[in-house]
């Protein structure tokens, strides 16, 4: 394996912070996209759909929140969530 295959599987020490509500249909693909990072944060609004078992089959840790954030303080919980894994 070479060139762009190669970097895709080697883990990169960054966080992803993915904030989603309802998003089954999407995940998949995005969790793909970053698979590369060493960690990825799923910030949940309340999905109904299959978000959550989506984000955890593909390694995600899952941040579940009981209201509908912001855009911004959806990221900021990511953030902290980091913070307190290290």
């Amino acid at each position: 394996m070479s060139g762009f295959a190669a970097a895709m599987s080697t883990r990169v020490p960054v966080s992803v912070i993915v904030p989603i509500i309802n998003e089954a249909a999407n995940l998949p693909r995005c969790l793909d996209c970053v698979k590369w990072a060493d960690e990825i944060f799923v910030i949940d609004s309340e999905s109904t759909d299959d978000s959550i078992a989506i984000a955890r089959q593909h390694g995600a840790k899952v941040v579940a929140v009981r209201i509908q954030w912001h855009l911004a303080e959806e990221k900021e919980l990511g953030t902290r969530e980091r913070a307190v894994s290290q």
